[in-house]
């Protein structure tokens, strides 16, 4: 039974190779490189953890380092109010500028972003008393 299914796959491979013969194509390749061309390419593999974090690194442009001594940049929050108000004056200053050539589209899309940013900003007050929600600022 073995010499029998030993034949069999003699057989298969000579008629597969036959097949492959008659294919219309230019660059022909043997039954065996057929079957063999997957065979160099890793189809699954475990990564390590420390591999995971220096992937992960790598895509945030960060580096993998040890106990470094830099201090890291800590950026304060802008909070909405402040963001309101920076851009009431962005406005202004664009609208009134002479330095500046501005479209007067350009100051209408400003004023719709300072619209919903204000709007933003009335909704994400907590009235606690009537004289804090009338004071906004």
């Amino acid at each position: 039974t073995e010499r029998a299914s030993e034949e069999e796959r003699i057989d298969d491979f000579v008629s597969m190779e036959r097949l492959f013969n008659e294919l219309p194509y230019d660059n022909r390749m043997s039954v065996e490189e057929y079957l063999s061309c997957d065979n160099n390419i890793p189809a699954e593999e475990l990564i390590t953890d420390e591999e995971i974090i220096e992937v992960v690194l790598e895509e945030d442009g960060a580096q993998v380092e040890g106990n470094t001594n830099e201090e890291v940049e800590i950026r304060p929050t802008i909070s909405l109010h402040q963001a309101v108000t920076g851009l009431k004056t962005l406005t202004q200053f664009l609208q009134y500028s002479t330095e500046l050539e501005i479209l007067p589209e350009d100051i209408v899309a400003l004023y719709r972003v300072q619209r919903l940013m204000e709007l933003k900003y009335t909704e994400s007050l907590k009235q606690k008393t009537l004289d804090s929600y009338v004071n906004m600022g």
